[in-house]
């Protein structure tokens, strides 16, 4: 059984006159995939603006069981990251 829509979600579906499910794939990044328009997608993500509706990322890395998150560990003041690491570092970590 699939889980029901957030309330969110419908109202969202209804105020751009498009599906719960279009609405879900366009928040998640989804609608190219899906072969939704582009005119749709800018449509919910401006309704979405206007309404405040964000996406939760942590619900969502939960869901997904993932977070894309990188951790970063050293000693203090020995900091050297390869040269090949260098280019997705942070300027934080790049001393």
């Amino acid at each position: 059984m699939a889980p029901k829509p957030s309330e969110g979600l419908k109202l969202l579906a209804e105020r751009t006159g498009v599906s719960v499910s279009t609405v879900s794939r366009v928040l998640s990044g989804k609608a190219e995939k899906a072969r939704i328009s582009e005119k749709t997608r800018e449509l919910v993500m401006r309704e979405a603006k206007l309404q405040g509706i964000v996406v939760n990322e942590v619900a969502r890395s939960l869901r997904l069981q993932t977070t894309h998150a990188v951790g970063l560990s050293w000693k203090f003041g020995q900091i050297r990251p390869t040269v090949t690491l260098k280019p997705y570092l942070p300027p934080t970590c790049q001393r």
